[in-house]
């Protein structure tokens, strides 16, 4: 049995929904939050529960953001289709944030989808937002790590849809990697293989090569 685990930001989307809020709504002290994760000083998740709190909006106005400016990546409500249609789980597990992920989906596939991401809480002091693992415990860090380890500890092997730095750690546990971007190219500078895509009519090509 598989399980396909799949990122949302950059990858069922062609871009960051999240950092888009956040450069047309918050402050610019966003950015050096962003700093500190790059260079490894803070996890993912913390970096999220940082930035996010510095976002004073309303739902409203995040669902307006998203239905101006999301746009999928192509294949993605066929591939979902083909899932189904097959018997493969399909789950965006993502370090975003389902204040935006949720409208996302909704609003562009027409199947419902299973989503683990933050939850994120409007409040006066910004956009609050926790993690939580496979067993409902709150994840300080490896939120993605954690969910992979939960679908094979259930018995399934999982094939893994990224394309960056967050999902290292748990593409590396995954028992196939289908990778863009930074991602793709972390596994080529390690020696490690992957399968590359440019949009899910790809992901359908690779992961019909798996199943063989």
């Amino acid at each position: 049995m598989f399980t396909v685990q799949c990122d949302f930001d950059d990858t069922i989307v062609t871009g960051n929904v999240g950092k888009s809020l956040l450069n047309a709504f918050a402050s610019a002290k966003w950015c050096a939050i962003e700093n500190l994760y790059s260079t490894g000083e803070i996890t993912v998740e913390e970096t999220n529960r940082r930035e996010f709190a510095l976002l004073n909006i309303t739902k409203q106005t995040i669902e307006e953001h998203v239905f101006e400016t999301v746009e999928l990546r192509p294949g993605v409500p066929e591939f979902i289709q083909y899932c189904a249609s097959t018997g493969l789980k399909f789950s965006v597990v993502s370090n975003g944030v389902d204040l935006y992920i949720n409208p996302a989906l909704r609003s562009l596939i027409p199947s419902t989808v299973e989503l683990h991401s933050a939850h994120g809480k409007i409040t006066e002091n910004g956009i609050s937002i926790s993690y939580l693992d496979p067993y409902g415990i709150d994840c300080q860090d490896s939120f993605k790590l954690s969910w992979l380890r939960y679908f094979k500890s259930q018995g399934q092997e999982v094939i893994y849809i990224g394309d960056g730095k967050s999902d290292i750690s748990a593409a590396l546990e995954a028992d196939y990697v289908i990778a863009t971007s930074s991602l793709e190219d972390y596994f080529r500078s390690e020696g490690l293989g992957c399968f590359e895509f440019n949009d899910f009519y790809d992901v359908r090509q690779a992961i019909d090569t798996i199943l063989i």
